[in-house]
């Protein structure tokens, strides 16, 4: 790595480990790219609020950069850079968020009702899903094959669908294989998705990119949005929430345009 290239941070989408994201990650080059592979790991449950996880980021960063990082994230990962940034300016240099899940009024006011009732992790659809979630394979070719069949993958870059299904998968104690990321953590962050973000102001350059297609941010949100983050600059993407692993190459070189040297 140049000296005079700032290393980047980068903090993965819930259910996805950041080493399923090694295609684009190692688009990145010549930058020097640290990660958690996985935030909040283990299968004990975050209680409140993903703020819970942002000590475990703060923490990774100190132990593995020697100097201000440019955090890169993505979905899930988006919201712990986020705060981290706010609590500890002096760890970055500049903030690049891929789709963080701001969602329309509508969504957010059920997911709070419904986390106040305790009943989140059960009604809300996206958790719901992550909890009905096959998570145990007999190998690797067995996972590629059912994974392959459904519709979220097959939009996914071969190589990105293949580093998922070589490192989405651990070692399963009554053999075979199981999910990294257990589908009952992964439904539990999904069941505490913010239904508010509050205070967004940033000591540093900030860019937020959204992408066109999908519920994350519609286009009519767009305005409001950009009154919520007024320290972010704004880029479109042509495509899906999960675009840095359905267009790995592509993804990677809007990120390294918009680093400042």
């Amino acid at each position: 790595m140049s000296a005079d290239l700032s290393p980047i941070f980068f903090a993965h989408a819930n259910g996805f480990p950041s080493t399923s994201y090694q295609p684009f990650l190692t688009q990145l080059q010549p930058y020097q790219v640290f990660y958690e592979d996985v935030l909040s790991p283990g299968t004990e449950r975050i209680e409140r609020s993903w703020l819970e996880v942002v000590p475990q980021l703060i923490d990774s960063i100190e132990r593995q950069a020697d100097q201000a990082v440019v955090g890169v994230g993505h979905s899930f990962g988006t919201v712990i850079l986020l705060r981290a940034a706010q609590q500890r300016p002096d760890l970055f240099k500049q903030l690049i968020i891929m789709e963080p899940p701001l969602l329309p009024l509508s969504f957010r006011i059920v997911i709070g009702l419904l986390r106040g009732l305790g009943l989140a992790e059960r009604l809300i659809p996206i958790a719901k899903q992550a909890h009905n979630r096959k998570d145990h394979f007999d190998s690797h070719a067995e996972a590629r094959e059912y994974w392959g069949q459904k519709k979220f993958f097959q939009s996914f870059d071969p190589a990105c669908f293949e580093a998922y299904v070589q490192n989405g998968l651990v070692p399963a104690p009554q053999g075979g294989y199981t999910l990294k990321i257990p589908k009952v953590k992964e439904a539990n962050i999904f069941s505490l998705t913010p239904s508010r973000y509050g205070n967004t102001a940033l000591e540093l350059p900030a860019h937020y990119i959204y992408a066109t297609e999908g519920n994350t941010l519609p286009p009519a949100n767009r305005l409001s949005q950009e009154k919520k983050f007024p320290d972010f600059q704004f880029y479109e993407w042509n495509g899906g929430h999960m675009f840095p692993l359905e267009s790995p190459q592509e993804a990677a070189t809007l990120i390294k345009s918009l680093i400042i040297k």
